[in-house]
């Protein structure tokens, strides 16, 4: 048996080509579910403004975050597919043996009793027959698990190999099931809902195939403690405990340094409609608030990347970065909960951006934390995410 696992992202230009950027904002901002507009207002101005000055702008900011003419996105998407699909086939190897030899153990000891029995003939037939017998249903089970493998593969939205053509190319290599992580760790409509429309829509073709996704993991204790971890790292390198009581509240106070958790922002209609991420981005904050033991006034929760004239979800990243200078704060660190790859609007909006806006104002330092890209705690973390996939039914 093989157990596919389809790591499902938006995507991101392949190269800083015009032609690039462009077709990877059409395919983004044609998008129903991320513009709600009727298409016959938006479609005009999409065509006849946005693609026509938006990816000029953007190549520029591209240049500053691609490495070796590499999209760090796309290189840590690669990584990662390859990390989990070893550490997937090593844990199953692993339990395979143990399995095994767990069997074995169980063999000898149902042997060792037999052979105490007073009845030489109970005894005889147990030594052969009995322990034959269960020898062989332990192979055939023991070939049966060994069987099972995973492949790891990635599937984009927008730009890149879709998730249709991924799930196609994975059962021609076998897989009887089929589990896609959306590495969105906060639902949305706008990015969660489309993976699982398509699943469904591909369940009621009658695939020869399990479909299964993971709907959220906004609370999930090795995601909370992956960014708790990161987090409680950068502090002690930024924050001196001038008191040396070593609570967190008060290093921060006396160092003047500000926490910051940033969160993509969506456009308030679209929480009218009944949109659950501000319920899903509640739940994250509050779960690493709690484990680092944070005050409310240690921390701002803000939201960035709007555009469009219409009121995006408050309070604004920029203005929590002004507020912050304003109370006298010197130090900030940055961490973006919702991010499970750096792209973009990590590595350009906030780690090049951001910071000169904060060094520019009058702050002495700034901080942001990567996202968890291909680190062993995200690897474990979507391993274990593979128990917690809803079955996919048309």
């Amino acid at each position: 048996m093989i157990h596919a696992v389809i790591l499902y992202s938006v995507g991101s230009p392949e190269t800083l080509s015009t032609q690039s950027l462009r077709r990877f904002l059409n395919n983004f901002l044609s998008d129903r579910l991320v513009v709600k507009l009727p298409r016959f207002l938006w479609q005009p101005i999409l065509h006849s403004f946005v693609l026509r000055t938006r990816p000029e702008r953007m190549q520029g900011r591209y240049q500053k975050i691609f490495v070796g003419g590499y999209n760090p996105y796309l290189k840590a998407m690669e990584h990662l597919c390859v990390e989990l699909e070893q550490h997937l086939n090593d844990a199953h190897d692993l339990q395979n043996t143990a399995s095994a030899a767990q069997q074995q153990a169980l063999e000898s000891l149902e042997l060792a009793t037999s052979s105490l029995s007073g009845d030489l003939f109970i005894a005889e037939t147990s030594a052969t027959a009995a322990p034959a017998a269960s020898a062989t249903a332990a192979n055939d089970e023991s070939a049966s698990a060994s069987a099972v493998q995973f492949m790891v593969r990635a599937a984009y939205a927008y730009m890149g190999t879709p998730l249709k053509q991924q799930v196609d190319q994975c059962l021609q290599s076998g897989a009887t099931h089929i589990t896609v992580i959306p590495l969105f760790p906060q639902y949305s409509d706008t990015t969660s809902k489309r993976p699982l429309l398509e699943l469904q829509e591909l369940a009621r073709r009658k695939i020869k195939a399990k479909l299964s996704i993971v709907r959220s993991y906004a609370d999930h204790p090795l995601y909370i403690k992956a960014l708790a971890t990161t987090l409680q790292q950068s502090l002690q390198q930024v924050v001196v405990p001038l008191s040396g009581d070593g609570n967190i509240s008060s290093m921060l106070k006396e160092s003047k340094t500000q926490i910051i958790f940033t969160y993509h922002g969506l456009p308030q209609s679209y929480i009218k409609m009944g949109d659950p991420y501000p319920q899903e981005v509640k739940t994250t904050t509050y779960g690493l608030a709690s484990t680092l033991q944070l005050q409310e006034s240690d921390y701002m929760v803000a939201f960035q990347s709007r555009m469009g004239p219409m009121p995006w979800m408050r309070p604004y990243l920029e203005d929590c970065v002004d507020q912050a200078l304003e109370a006298g704060k010197q130090h900030l660190i940055v961490i973006a909960p919702g991010f499970a790859l750096d792209c973009l609007e990590t590595l350009y909006d906030l780690d090049i951006k951001l910071k000169e806006r904060f060094l520019h104002r009058g702050g002495e330092s700034f901080t942001y934390i990567k996202a968890l890209n291909d680190s062993t705690a995200q690897i474990e973390l979507l391993a274990a995410l593979l128990s917690t996939a809803e079955e996919v039914k048309g």
